[in-house]
């Protein structure tokens, strides 16, 4: 069956849902143009914000489009109780809980299972390391930078593993820590895998990955990505301006990865006078070259100790969260890069009204 954004929005507002488990009406969110529950849309969910006095701000997940069958969320709710365990015992990866309610809401007669987890005050990480380069923020990128390190570190030592890593699904905090809050392509090693339905997002997942089967350490290679893009942002924050954009891509895009040897953002790196920053540039064009996954994770190597962060390094708690206005396109429609398509929504940054 399918389901649309609208029929989640009417059927909130007439009640058609089961109030004990996502809340009272008043409590949701609602925007500034349309009377009703504000919804975040998504590739494959929407998300509304509910604001519950015993039990904090939670984010709640419908689903639009082709309505998932229920072993995709018999697989979540397994992957959810390890979470949970896992958090509980104090871990350090930072994945955010989540819990499946069955039949939650009723749109059109539909009984529609749905997704809740805390509401996370922050930005996603690829709007946040943009801003930071504008203001040139050097230390905060490179605080950034650690804290991705030891997030790889956490995944090499954990049964987890994650299917979609990408600019638009790992929050900071207004704290200035990291979480992790998309949960449908979450991987736990004694939960069976599902269908693969989609192969990461173009501007982060190799090339190279399988739509057949599921490869191990999915998380490395756009971790790496990730990391290399913000490393380089430390060091010449005006690659901002040049490379990446302001929807999908933090620095490196589809193409880059596709042709990293034709790529003009990987030469540039790959020659940089930070002799660090171009042996990890060199590495990662080597992988991005490679023809499958496990090459290229095999010439990634494990995570190591990140180098030490300056004494009394500076926070992030403020920079990239005060009084912050999106920026506005820094390319011209004729020199800009195409966008590309986003697998995973960036649904708790926008703040456009559905309709």
């Amino acid at each position: 069956s399918t389901l649309r954004i609208s029929d989640s929005i009417s059927a909130l507002k007439n009640g058609e849902y089961n109030e004990g488990a996502l809340g009272e009406l008043g409590g949701f969110r609602e925007g500034r143009t349309f009377p009703g529950p504000h919804g975040n849309p998504g590739a494959t969910s929407v998300t509304f914000r509910h604001d519950w006095p015993n039990r904090g701000s939670r984010a709640i997940r419908v689903p639009h489009g082709v309505v998932p069958r229920d072993d995709f969320w018999n697989r979540l709710e397994s992957v959810s109780g390890f979470v949970s365990r896992h958090n509980s015992a104090g871990h350090s990866l930072p994945i955010v809980d989540f819990e499946i309610h069955r039949d939650a809401i009723w749109p059109d007669s539909k009984y529609c299972h749905v997704m809740t987890m805390p509401w996370v005050e922050g930005r996603t990480i690829h709007s946040c390391a943009r801003d930071l380069a504008e203001k040139c923020d050097h230390l905060a990128l490179k605080a950034l930078a650690y804290e991705f390190e030891e997030m790889g570190k956490q995944f090499q030592a954990s049964p987890f593993d994650h299917g979609d890593i990408s600019g638009g699904n790992i929050m900071v905090t207004t704290e200035g820590s990291l979480r992790i809050i998309d949960p449908d392509t979450l991987r736990h090693e004694e939960v069976p895998d599902p269908d693969i339905s989609e192969v990461g997002h173009v501007s982060f997942a190799h090339t190279k990955r399988s739509g057949i089967r599921w490869e191990n350490d999915l998380f490395r290679f756009p971790l790496e990505v990730i990391i290399v893009s913000l490393e380089a942002l430390a060091e010449d924050p005006s690659l901002v301006d040049r490379y990446g954009d302001d929807d999908s891509s933090l620095l490196f895009d589809q193409q880059d990865l596709a042709d990293p040897t034709e790529s003009k953002l990987f030469r540039e790196l790959c020659s940089h006078y930070d002799d660090r920053l171009s042996k990890r540039a060199l590495r990662l064009r080597d992988a991005a070259a490679a023809d499958s996954v496990t090459e290229a994770n095999r010439i990634l190597g494990s995570f190591r100790s990140p180098k030490p962060l300056p004494p009394n390094p500076v926070t992030i708690t403020i920079s990239p969260m005060g009084k912050f206005v999106p920026p506005e396109s820094r390319m011209s429609s004729a020199t800009r890069r195409a966008k590309l398509p986003i697998r995973i929504p960036d649904v708790m940054r926008r703040e456009g009204d559905v309709e």
